[in-house]
């Protein structure tokens, strides 16, 4: 599935981009003098040799991260950019590359951290983009609807950094899917996989009019597609538990597992 990438200020990558290529030496600016020489190199550096730095420096400064918790920003940095660079790296690599993305855009200004309310310690650390209210967050379009058939997948994820499955929450960093999929060259199929490409060969796209429609109908209780309350609720829910107790489907499903 495919999504929009938005547009970057070149002034903006530049900047950025140079922080990627430099992060020691801004990182040693940041700390000061008296902490110089007090900690290692950052071992997500490495994942960033030799790298095209403007290109990693678009891809983070295509999504909107105001007002995002950081710990989960970091991971999505990391994943965006591990799938970019086409890496392979473990949750505890992620961990050590998104500490270098989240550091380099506070770096270079462009971004800021900030405590959420600033005077409770048990509170979220956010991003806030600077010279940007601090209340006012902008949602970049997605672009994951389309009038024509999205691609099949060849990876996990695609080039814009969409993943085929996400982890649900609260599942640990550890133990995230990380699907196989087969080359097109493999004569093999596998089911599942199959069935999200022929849902994907369909192309669709939300009809805004009638949504717009929709929503107007929703404020009216008297005119709103489903009622706010169901007034069949209570005894179609008694012949449903009747009926599991009668045909023994607690049973059955013991016998099934």
């Amino acid at each position: 599935m495919t999504a929009q990438i938005n547009a970057v200020e070149p002034a903006d990558n530049i900047r950025l981009a140079d922080v990627l290529a430099n992060f020691n030496k801004h990182r040693k600016g940041s700390v000061g003098e008296e902490s110089e020489g007090r900690g290692d190199t950052w071992a997500g550096v490495e994942y960033l040799k030799d790298k095209d730095h403007e290109r990693v420096a678009e891809r983070l400064l295509s999504r909107n991260w105001h007002t995002k918790k950081c710990a989960s920003a970091m991971m999505n940095m990391a994943r965006d950019v591990e799938h970019l660079l086409v890496l392979t790296l473990s949750w505890k690599e992620r961990v050590e590359l998104g500490r270098v993305l989240i550091s380099s855009l506070t770096y270079s200004g462009l971004y800021y951290i900030e405590r959420d309310p600033p005077d409770d310690i048990n509170a979220y650390n956010l991003l806030y983009k600077t010279d940007q209210k601090v209340e006012e967050r902008i949602e970049y379009p997605t672009g994951r609807t389309s009038p024509y058939p999205f691609p099949r997948w060849i990876r996990p994820y695609d080039v814009y950094g969409n993943q085929l499955l996400r982890p649900s929450h609260p599942c640990p960093p550890e133990l995230e899917p990380d699907p196989y999929i087969l080359p097109p060259s493999d004569d093999k199929k596998i089911p599942w996989i199959e069935a999200v490409h022929k849902l994907e060969s369909v192309p669709y796209r939300i009809n805004k009019e009638l949504l717009e429609v929709a929503l107007k109908l929703d404020e009216d209780e008297s005119t709103r597609l489903y009622p706010f309350e169901w007034d069949e609720y209570e005894g179609r829910r008694k012949a449903l538990d009747d009926q599991y107790i009668h045909d023994y489907i607690k049973d059955i499903i013991k016998e099934k597992t």
